[in-house]
């Protein structure tokens, strides 16, 4: 947990710092995030839920700091830079192939480290002008 989860959000919380520096500067962010699915339910609903998992990212962002990405975020604003957000879903289409994908086998289609490391949202590129 400690490897992973809290070692990945203080990456992310750097990263957040910096780019909220070029916001600030006036320069155009946009983050290219991936959503990711475990197999266990259906392509369609494992899509829609990657789908959701970045959204979570979006909210996130608007929470941060007491909503100090919310200008760059929502605006039509043209004299102040802006953040995007730009979504890749692909469920569980890069799903590990041991992972389970059975309702009947709970332990590992859901509960097993591996399934869990499925379920996860990755920056994958940060591009500014």
């Amino acid at each position: 947990f400690e490897d992973s989860v809290i070692a990945n959000y203080e990456k992310f919380d750097k990263a957040l710092q910096m780019i909220l520096h070029l916001l600030k500067e006036g320069t155009n962010v946009k983050l290219i995030i991936k959503g990711y699915a475990s197999p266990l339910n259906s392509s369609d609903y494992n899509e829609n839920l990657s789908i959701r998992r970045i959204a979570s990212v979006k909210n996130f962002l608007f929470k941060y700091q007491n909503g100090i990405f919310m200008p760059y975020l929502s605006t039509d604003d043209t004299t102040i830079s802006h953040l995007v957000i730009e979504k890749r879903a692909f469920g569980e289409q890069k799903a590990s192939k041991g992972v389970s994908d059975k309702l009947t086998d709970l332990r590992h289609s859901v509960y097993s480290p591996q399934a869990a490391r499925e379920r996860k949202v990755q920056i994958i590129g940060i591009t500014f002008e």
